[in-house]
C-alpha cells in the first residue's frame, strides 16, 4: 500500500497547520500516530488510563484550536520533539483534569488497541524513553502494516513473526514451528523470512523518511528507532 500523503510528514504538519481539507485530514493522521506515544508518556508521569487519555485528548484538541502547528520548525529539530516539548507545557498548564474542555468538533483520535496494551516504563526507563519507545513501535507497525497487504494470507504469519520479535511482543519461534505454520521447508522458511526481513527494513526506512526534514540522515534515525525498541 502506498503512503497516504507522498509529502514528508514535515510536510503534513505544515499542511495541518493551514484551514484547508488536505490540512484537517493530515491533522487526523498525525493525531493517530501521535496519540499511543503521548498517552505513554503521560501515564509513565503518573495520571491514570483516563487521566492520560483526556490530557492527550485535550492537548491534540487545543492544537486544533490555537493553530500551534504553526509553530513546528524542521530547522528546530523533529517534528516529535516539538510535540513532547508542547505536551509537556500543556501538562503543565491544565492541572485540574475535571475542567479539561472538549474543543475540536468533538473529534476523537485515540487508537484503541493503546488503551489494550501495558504502556508502562520498563525498569529505570524515563518517561521521554517510552514516549521514543512508544513512537518507534509506532513506525514500525505502520511499516508492518503496509508489508502484511503486500504479502498476503501466505506471507503475513512471517511479517507478525519478525514484527513481533522486533517490537519485543513476542519470542523467537522455532523455525520447525514456523515452516509448519506457512507449511514449507525450515529451509525454504529461512530464505523467506530473511527476503521478508530485508522488505520490513525497506518499508521502515520508507516510513522514517516520512518523518525527517530532507537531507537528514534516515539510516542514523533508524538506528535510532532499533535502539528505543531495544
Amino acid at each position: 500500500m502506498a503512503s497516504r500523503f507522498q509529502d514528508t510528514r514535515w510536510t503534513l504538519v505544515l499542511a495541518a497547520a493551514g484551514d484547508s481539507s488536505r490540512g484537517r485530514q493530515a491533522l487526523g493522521e498525525l493525531c493517530e500516530q501521535y496519540w499511543s506515544p503521548l498517552f505513554a508518556f503521560g501515564r509513565a508521569r503518573g495520571l491514570s488510563p483516563e487521566d492520560a487519555q483526556d490530557a492527550t485528548q485535550g492537548f491534540f484538541e487545543q492544537l486544533i484550536a490555537r493553530g500551534d502547528l504553526a509553530l513546528a520548525d524542521p530547522a528546530r529539530g523533529r517534528f516529535r520533539a516539538f510535540l513532547l516539548v508542547a505536551f509537556k507545557h500543556f501538562m503543565a498548564n491544565e492541572r485540574d483534569r475535571a475542567r479539561t474542555l472538549k474543543r475540536g468538533g468533538g473529534q476523537r483520535f485515540v487508537p484503541l488497541d493503546a488503551l489494550d496494551r501495558p504502556l508502562e516504563p520498563a525498569h529505570h526507563e524515563t518517561p521521554e524513553a517510552l514516549y521514543e519507545r512508544e513512537w518507534a513501535r509506532t513506525l514500525v507497525a505502520r511499516a508492518v502494516g503496509r508489508l502484511s497487504e503486500e504479502a498476503g494470507a501466505e506471507g503475513a504469519p512471517l511479517v507478525k513473526h519478525l514484527a513481533a520479535i522486533m517490537t519485543g511482543d513476542g519470542s523467537d519461534v522455532p523455525m520447525k514451528a514456523l515452516a509448519g505454520t506457512v507449511q514449507t521447508s525450515e529451509g525454504a522458511v529461512r530464505v523467506a523470512l530473511h527476503r521478508m526481513r530485508q522488505k520490513l527494513r525497506r518499508r521502515i526506512l520508507d516510513e522514517i523518511a516520512q518523518t525527517v526534514a530532507p537531507g537528514e540522515d534516515v539510516e542514523d534515525e533508524l538506528r535510532h528507532v532499533l535502539a528505543s525498541l531495544a
